[in-house]
């Protein structure tokens, strides 16, 4: 798995991933208080090109902003699990390019 980490070495994007393995993310924390005002929302917060992701139970913080996508899914990731998620303000918006089985519920507004 090739996993790239950190909005300020991407320029915006927290999590980008080439691999062909399976990113897990629990219980994480997707703050954007620091750098919003430094980078375009018309970046994902998580960014999925290839493998399977799994995100269940994390936090979205967009601090007014309102991204593009809080979740990107390429045409190349084999499936996706997100649930059990929220976002502080508004829905959570993925976008789904994907062919897998791609399966999204139980996230919610605070």
């Amino acid at each position: 798995m090739r996993l790239l980490g950190w909005a300020e070495s991407l320029g915006g994007t927290h999590i980008v991933n080439k691999g062909e393995g399976t990113v897990y993310l629990t219980a994480c924390n997707f703050n954007a208080q620091n750098w919003s005002n430094q980078h375009e929302w018309k970046l994902p917060v998580i960014k999925m090109e290839k493998g399977t992701l799994q995100i269940m139970n994390s936090r979205f913080q967009d601090k007014g902003s309102k991204p593009d996508a809080h979740i990107y899914l390429g045409e190349n990731v084999k499936s996706a699990v997100i649930i059990g998620n929220s976002v502080e303000g508004g829905s959570l918006r993925v976008t789904n390019k994907s062919r897998g089985d791609v399966q999204i519920i139980g996230n919610v507004k605070e």
